[in-house]
């Protein structure tokens, strides 16, 4: 591997395939995605009249889920979980609902969402899609299924967090202190958080990896052309840093 310094912003619970490869001791993992569990009254009164409506439940990733079944089991709605089509690209994911008594559909190792909509289009069940989510967030799988017409509801299950000062200080201390040589952008929102927490950093001097096809178009919007694109997922990523090494 080429790189001894790659920074990964991303939340732990979202990043945990690559900061548990065998790359994790060349990570410098500086988390700028905190949330706080937080569901709105108005939607889950909302949800709780029109839970029947979904045929299909759709789970991001650890965090997001492990924020639902939260909400599940304080609302006495796990049983009607149950009853849906759960699915997830993500192992972790599984596991815990799994734990929580939901069987969980994976439709194969690290799926994307395109291929858990091909899923779902295979096993040609109707009804709505319900997706848990950060408030505010926008993410991939809700936007293939609205441009389908698809009814998707997302339901925000956790709140961004601002990161207190002192945090920003120390990891803006920690890249003055470790030199990148490269820099991993997970999602759209994270250029715009990597620009914003690190205005110094000089982009044009690292390898920028993009993690999407929707990543890439996004670092172009913003003037950065992307040196690498994986395929959309966190092993893809992994794969391709086994590649570069």
């Amino acid at each position: 591997m080429p790189y001894s310094n790659l920074l990964v912003t991303a939340h732990a619970d979202d990043a945990s395939p690559l900061l548990q490869s065998e790359f994790k001791s060349r990570l410098i993992h500086l988390p700028l995605e905190e949330y706080n569990y937080g569901v709105e009254q108005e939607q889950a009164l909302a949800l709780d009249e029109s839970f029947e409506n979904f045929e299909f439940i759709i789970h991001a990733n650890k965090r997001n889920t492990a924020y639902f079944l939260n909400w599940l089991e304080e609302n006495g709605q796990t049983e009607r979980a149950k009853k849906r089509i759960n699915m997830t690209g993500d192992s972790h994911a599984a596991d815990l609902l799994e734990k929580a008594g939901i069987p969980a559909i994976v439709p194969k190792p690290d799926a994307r969402p395109i291929d858990i909509l091909e899923f779902m289009l295979r096993i040609s069940r109707s009804g709505g899609v319900l997706y848990p989510c950060p408030e505010g967030s926008a993410e991939e799988m809700p936007g293939l299924l609205h441009e389908l017409e698809i009814p998707v509801s997302e339901f925000y299950v956790c709140k961004p967090a601002t990161l207190p000062a002192e945090t920003l200080s120390r990891y803006r201390e920690s890249i003055k202190n470790n030199p990148l040589d490269a820099v991993l952008f997970h999602s759209r929102g994270s250029i715009i958080r990597v620009q914003t927490a690190f205005p110094e950093l000089d982009l044009d001097s690292v390898t920028k990896i993009a993690a999407s096809a929707g990543v890439s178009w996004k670092m172009r919007k913003e003037g950065l052309e992307p040196d690498y694109e994986a395929g959309g997922t966190w092993r893809s990523v992994v794969e391709y840093l086994n590649s570069a090494g």
